[in-house]
């Protein structure tokens, strides 16, 4: 593997890190909210403002494991390739040397 090839992968393993925060952070916010709001308003009945709130973090966080799954995809049929390329070579070497 060259050092491009290794550049890549590693540049997408950090943007998997980045999103896996983001989620975190995401999931963090959507349960102080949650526990604010409990808080602020203990007797009252919360069901549908705490809906809102989860309705709203909901489709972000979706689309964060979108983009994170997206990113391990990539590299994972990068190396699918590599391998491809890499085992193409070897039969052609293999050849070479029962033909000689």
């Amino acid at each position: 593997m060259n050092d491009q090839d290794q550049q890549k992968m590693d540049s997408g393993s950090a943007r998997v890190r980045m999103y896996i925060f983001a989620i975190l952070v995401l999931c963090g916010f959507a349960v102080v909210f949650t526990l604010g709001i409990t808080l602020i308003k203990p007797e009252a009945d919360n069901t549908g403002m705490i809906a809102i709130i989860i309705g709203i973090f909901t489709p972000v966080v979706t689309a964060l494991l979108a983009g994170a799954l997206k990113e391990n995809h990539d590299a994972m049929n990068s190396r699918l390739t590599q391998l491809l390329t890499l085992t193409e070579v070897s039969a052609k070497a293999a050849g070479k040397l029962e033909g000689a």
